[in-house]
């Protein structure tokens, strides 16, 4: 497939093949040792790229590594799986892969999704000692969207969300408290429109969903856990999701799009040897496909 010159270079590096799906781990050995040097990096994880067409689905999950040490540390574009099936097993074949390569990367315990509980069973089977930060932007708009599910009007949407919002700022003391208070001023709301019922539903799916999810989100759980505040969002790894989708043809043969990502990793080689703690722009650069062989 594709053209492996050196060991620096290498880039496809594990294939799986199952009955029904098959998985394709890539990565550099850069990527590794600068994960290996950053063990408290934050690896932001996004998984609905969907680059293949029907009827044969190719999902690249794209991972985003984010040091966070300093202000300015880079932000990287981290190992990849395509995958044609998004289940437990077929995520696993990634960080299977990366600590078999390089085993002081079971340490990695500082993860960003957004919620997946495929991808948060796959993390949580590899890794030992982690700590699963959900992205506090995908939990709002999960929120927004049941209440929209739920028929509640505008209003009322707009009172819950601002309620939700304070509550990731809340302390851990005050958070219960808070929580039953922004409950019961929905109620009324809700009764006062006539909506109580709808209402009902909605704060069912709250305290089952949405409140374990918060508290160990809140800001001084993350501090005592030792994880830096940025990480409660996964807008990095859309962020680079993005760049990735910009930078390849969605529909091209695997082996293309492969080398259009390795082009990507390779681009940011140096910077990520370099470790450099005073850059703040995003290492992936669009590079022409000719100029790697």
């Amino acid at each position: 497939m594709l053209s492996e010159r050196g060991s620096a270079e290498r880039f496809m590096r594990r294939f799986t093949l199952t009955d029904d799906s098959y998985s394709l781990a890539l990565f550099t050995d850069d990527q590794l040792q600068y994960l290996a040097d950053h063990p408290d990096a934050a690896i932001h994880v996004d998984t609905t790229f969907n680059i293949s067409k029907k009827p044969t689905n190719m999902y690249a999950l794209i991972t985003t590594i984010r040091a966070c040490e300093f202000k300015g540390d880079p932000l990287l574009l981290g190992p990849i799986l395509l995958t044609t099936r998004r289940r437990e097993r077929d995520y696993a074949v990634l960080w299977q892969e990366i600590i078999g390569r390089e085993p002081r990367l079971c340490k990695l315990n500082t993860f960003v999704t957004n919620g997946e509980e495929a991808m948060i069973k796959s993390i949580q089977g590899c890794f030992t000692d982690l700590y699963l930060v959900r992205c506090m932007i995908h939990l709002n708009d999960n929120c927004r969207s049941k209440a929209r599910e739920f028929l509640l009007p505008p209003r009322i949407i707009d009172t819950v969300m601002k309620s939700i919002s304070d509550l990731v700022m809340a302390k851990r003391v005050e958070f219960d408290a808070l929580a039953e208070e922004a409950i019961k001023q929905w109620t009324v709301s809700a009764l006062a429109e006539k909506v109580g019922d709808k209402m009902g539903k909605f704060i069912k799916y709250f305290r089952r969903q949405v409140l374990p999810v918060l508290l160990p989100n809140l800001q001084d759980s993350l501090e005592l856990a030792g994880v830096n505040v940025v990480q409660r969002n996964n807008n990095p790894a859309e962020s680079m999701n993005a760049k990735v989708k910009r930078n390849i043809t969605s529909g091209e043969k695997v082996d293309k799009i492969c080398q259009e990502l390795k082009i990507m990793a390779l681009a940011q080689t140096e910077e990520m040897r370099k470790a450099s703690r005073n850059l703040s722009h995003v290492f992936v650069k669009k590079v022409e496909v000719s100029s790697v062989d």
